[in-house]
C-alpha cells in the first residue's frame, strides 16, 4: 500500500489545481474513508471467500465459488458503508448552508462526490471483473485445485488496483 503513496500525493496536488483546497480536502477525506473501508471489506471476503473455497472444493468436492462474485459483493458492501459519509455531508448541508453563508458543503460539493463516486465505481467492478477472470480461466492461476492462491492473489491485485482508481479524480469533471 505504500507503493502507491507518491502517487497519491501527485493526484492530491494536480486535483487542487482544478479546485479550491477546502474543496479538495472535502473530497479525499471522503476518498480516505472509502479506502480503508475496501481495505476492511476486501480483508474480510478475501477470509469468507478462502473458507467458501475450502469448504466447497476440498469437503464437498463441488465447484469452487466464483470469483466475480467477490468484487460484487465487495462493491455491494462498499455501497451500504458508503451511505454512512454521504449521509453525513446531507446532513451538514441541511443543518449549516444558508443562502447568505460561504459553508464548503453545498449542493455542487456533494454533486461531485456522487460524480466521483459512481465513475470510480464503474471503473473498479468493470477492472475487477476483468481480474476475476483471468484468475478463474486457468492460464495464470490454477483456480480449479490451488484456488486459495489466486484468492489472495485476487484481493490484493483488486484492492491495488481499487486504490488507484479511488485516487483519481474525477469529481474535477464536473467545475
Amino acid at each position: 500500500m505504500l507503493d502507491f503513496a507518491p502517487l497519491a500525493v501527485v493526484y492530491v496536488f494536480v486535483s487542487a489545481l482544478f479546485v479550491d483546497a477546502k474543496t479538495a480536502g472535502v473530497m479525499y477525506a471522503i476518498k480516505t474513508y472509502r479506502i480503508l473501508t475496501l481495505w476492511f471489506i476486501v480483508s474480510m471476503m478475501e477470509k469468507v471467500f478462502l473458507e467458501n473455497f475450502l469448504r466447497n472444493t476440498y469437503i464437498n468436492q463441488g465447484p469452487p465459488p466464483d470469483f466475480a462474485q467477490f468484487v460484487t459483493v465487495c462493491w455491494a458492501t462498499e455501497f451500504f458503508a458508503l451511505a454512512v459519509p454521504f449521509f453525513v455531508l446531507s446532513l451538514l448541508y441541511v443543518r449549516y448552508k444558508a443562502f447568505d453563508n460561504s459553508f464548503i458543503i453545498d449542493m455542487q460539493l456533494i454533486f461531485m462526490a456522487l460524480l466521483d463516486y459512481v465513475m470510480s465505481s464503474i471503473l473498479l467492478v468493470s477492472i475487477g471483473l476483468v481480474v476475476a477472470g483471468r484468475i478463474q480461466d486457468g492460464d495464470l492461476f490454477r483456480y480449479r485445485h490451488d484456488g486459495m492462491r489466486g484468492i489472495r492473489a485476487g484481493a490484493l491485485i483488486f484492492f491495488r488496483v481499487s486504490l488507484v482508481v479511488i485516487l483519481v479524480p474525477f469529481y474535477s469533471i464536473v467545475r
